[in-house]
């Protein structure tokens, strides 16, 4: 049974705009059998968590409750992690639905996490909404091996990202908003677009790395419960 978490008092977040590179919000799929395009409608939380002051990663968290997808439903976790002249650097793909994960492992080539395709059970990665709130449980630890054959400074970036729980709360007024992103490795193109993305405060409660209850980090976060994706292979 899916754990509920309170989210107490938060602290403003810093906002910016991104291109979104994986979704959270309900899913209308659609596949192309001959081109090999994937539409999905889902529901997306997208947060940065930055804990270098405490020795841990400087993580980049993307959460997707797929609701439908020619590849089935499913809770999909895409990490990455700062590394100085490289940026977030997509490092991991944590899902329930083994289609689904090989779909980012394919847009994601060339990166660690295009060989870091890690299936759970459902139990493992929970990602659900209630209201307007989106709630993430990832209930037992997962190892993320980087290593070869990735240079410095990445083999020694191997860290093991302990259960935690995350809440996305609305801040700011819905809008809608679009990008489009092309994979430089994959040449695979996402087009995104977004009917009601909102700025978010991000609680993140992770007994592991010292915090039991909901922190509220001062970060970058927003949502949408109604985001659709296009993911095109090259031609």
């Amino acid at each position: 049974m899916k754990r509920k978490l309170i989210l107490g008092t938060v602290l403003a977040l810093v906002l910016t705009t991104i291109v979104v590179t994986a979704s959270f919000a309900t899913t209308l799929a659609s596949h192309d059998g001959n081109s090999g395009t994937v539409t999905d409608k889902v529901n997306y939380g997208y947060a940065l968590i930055d804990l270098t002051t405490m020795g841990r990663p400087n993580l980049r968290l993307n959460v997707e409750n797929i609701q439908k997808s020619p590849l089935g439903p499913g809770d999909r976790l895409t990490i990455a992690m700062f590394v100085p002249g490289m940026g977030y650097f997509p490092v991991a793909i944590i899902g329930d639905n083994p289609a689904a994960v090989d779909l980012l492992k394919t847009v994601y080539l060339g990166s660690a996490a295009g060989q870091n395709g890690i299936v759970v059970a459902k139990d493992v990665l929970e990602v659900w909404t209630e209201g307007n709130t989106l709630i993430v449980n990832l209930t037992q630890p997962v190892n993320i091996n980087i290593g070869d054959p990735f240079p410095q400074p990445l083999k020694n970036l191997n860290f093991t990202l302990p259960p935690f729980s995350m809440t996305f709360e609305g801040i700011t007024s819905p809008k809608c908003e679009s990008g489009t992103l092309v994979s430089l490795v994959s040449q695979y193109t996402i087009e995104s677009t977004a009917r009601d993305s909102r700025g978010a405060f991000v609680g993140f409660a992770c007994t592991a790395w010292g915090f039991p209850q909901p922190f509220p980090f001062t970060t970058t976060g927003f949502y949408t419960l109604h985001l659709v994706n296009v993911y095109t292979p090259p031609a």
